[in-house]
């Protein structure tokens, strides 16, 4: 085993969640630990099935021990929006509130909680829900069925964007606050826009077949795309980018595809990008690309634990909750099993997956962390980075 460089919070295999370096021995019960910025804290969704009231709960735990139940987050009878995901949390940037989604009857609720505070508020409800913060933490932009909203983290007020969104999941949010970045279906293409919100506007980006991923690159107003086939396929033709800070915004394509997920750096000076490993066997591999999209590294291929399969499904949503780089931007990290690691889950008899990280275009091998189905590293602020 390898120390990580920086505090990761493990999914370890007895289904708790351990801070490597530096925690307690015992874990605290749960899944899915989601940083919250500005403190050695983290929230964890959980599964208590014994007793007379088997029930799902979220906690906010201290990295050194001790917890709290976020208040609204309990469901009895235990329900699940994913395997092993009670509940989706996504903190401010500022670490003030907690934006968080749970199962209610047949739908999904979208609540938020702010630190201290003795209740929770359900801001809206149904599903598919994708949700992304701006930059002041005091609003939120969500993408519900075919609408896109803004809505007041205090008061819950709601500014219409688009009753016709789809053809992406989560809207991107530009670090400046000023872009929200989303599309609308036109028959098989989706219409890529960027609605500015100093001007109250939208514009019109560019056009894709099939559907679109969004994200901006940290730092900047350079809107990055990930083109989808047409048919819900998960694998991106290629990513491509267009600066809304010039006045034409060309499109520019910056890695050719197959993709299968990306993810910018916090500085922005880098890119991870997950591809087929090159055989039938269902493995991955990442490499890391420079701003304009020259190689910089590749890592050996690997089979994704279960947890990061779920993961990389909806990429461009955990990738606002839940960091696989660190604060620094110098590792990332990824679980499953490499080659030499023995058979996939589905055919172990154990849990052999393994978190595993990566020195980033340094062309050095996976370091194995320590025994688990996920890892996340805190974002910057905890770190002070």
């Amino acid at each position: 085993m390898s120390e990580p460089p920086h505090p990761l919070a493990v999914h370890a295999t007895d289904n708790t969640v351990r801070v490597i370096p530096g925690g307690p021995a015992a874990g605290v019960p749960g899944w899915w630990p989601s940083w919250r910025p500005g403190r050695a804290e983290f929230t964890a969704t959980r599964l208590v099935p014994g007793g007379n009231a088997p029930h799902t709960a979220l906690v906010l735990c201290a990295a050194s021990g001790g917890e709290i139940l976020v208040p609204g987050s309990m469901a009895t009878p235990p329900a699940l929006i994913s395997e092993r995901l009670p509940h989706y949390a996504l903190w401010n940037p500022q670490g003030t509130v907690l934006y968080y989604v749970m199962p209610t009857g047949r739908t999904l609720a979208a609540r938020i909680w702010r630190a201290g505070d003795a209740e929770a508020r359900t801001l809206t409800g149904g599903t598919p829900i994708f949700t992304a913060w701006t930059p002041a933490g005091d609003r939120l932009a969500i993408h519900h069925g075919s609408e896109l909203a803004i809505f007041e983290a205090g008061s819950g007020e709601r500014q219409l964007i688009s009753g016709s969104a789809g053809g992406f999941r989560v809207p991107a949010v530009s670090q400046s606050g000023r872009w929200i970045a989303y599309a609308e279906v036109s028959g098989e293409t989706a219409v890529v826009h960027a609605y500015d919100t100093l001007e109250a506007e939208a514009r019109r980006v560019a056009e894709f077949g099939g559907g679109v991923i969004l994200a901006f690159r940290p730092g900047t107003e350079v809107l990055t795309v990930a083109g989808v086939l047409p048919g819900g396929s998960p694998i991106a033709t290629g990513i491509h980018c267009a600066d809304l800070g010039a006045p034409d915004a060309a499109v520019e394509t910056l890695v050719r595809g197959p993709v299968v997920a990306f993810w910018w750096a916090p500085a922005g000076d880098r890119l991870a990008v997950l591809t087929p490993g090159g055989l039938s066997d269902g493995r991955v591999q990442v490499r890391f690309y420079d701003t304009v999209g020259w190689p910089v590294g590749a890592m050996e291929s690997l089979s994704l634990s279960n947890d990061m399969r779920t993961l990389v499904g909806f990429f461009d949503q955990f990738a606002l909750s839940h960091s696989l780089w660190s604060p620094d931007g110098r590792h990332f990290t990824l679980a499953g099993r490499l080659i030499t690691d023995g058979p996939a889950s589905s055919f172990a008899d154990g849990p052999l997956d393994s978190v595993l990280t990566a020195e980033a275009g340094a062309r050095a091998p996976w370091q194995t962390a320590g025994r688990g189905s996920a890892g996340f590293f805190p974002p910057p602020q905890v770190n002070g980075g």
